[in-house]
């Protein structure tokens, strides 16, 4: 699987679940993760279903790179249902979030 935006030029502020069943089997999943934004350094947060949303213990941070060419990678987000949490930090811009691969 080469990296597939489940996120593309979004920009909430609020963590928001995506739907990203056409990316992942269903079940536990580890997820590899890569982030850009168009803005340079801007904090993004990527978390899975069911342990997401601001405390989840597989939380991953990941700050995007100098432009929206350049990838951030993280480690592994582990989610069950097909889901994934992401949100931003600043309020302008826009940011795409990756999926680089999967463990089932």
């Amino acid at each position: 699987m080469g990296y597939t935006a489940f996120v593309t030029a979004a920009s909430p502020t609020i963590p928001t679940l995506v739907d990203v069943a056409t990316l992942l089997p269903p079940g536990r999943v580890s997820v590899g993760i890569a982030v850009a934004g168009s803005v340079s350094g801007d904090l993004v947060t990527v978390d899975g279903v069911p342990d997401g949303v601001l405390l989840g213990p597989g939380r991953v941070f990941l700050t995007t790179g100098v432009n929206a060419s350049a990838l951030a990678y993280g480690h592994g987000v582990t989610t069950e249902f097909q889901g994934m949490y992401t949100y931003r930090f600043s309020g302008t811009g826009t940011h795409d979030v990756y999926v680089t691969g999967y463990r089932w």
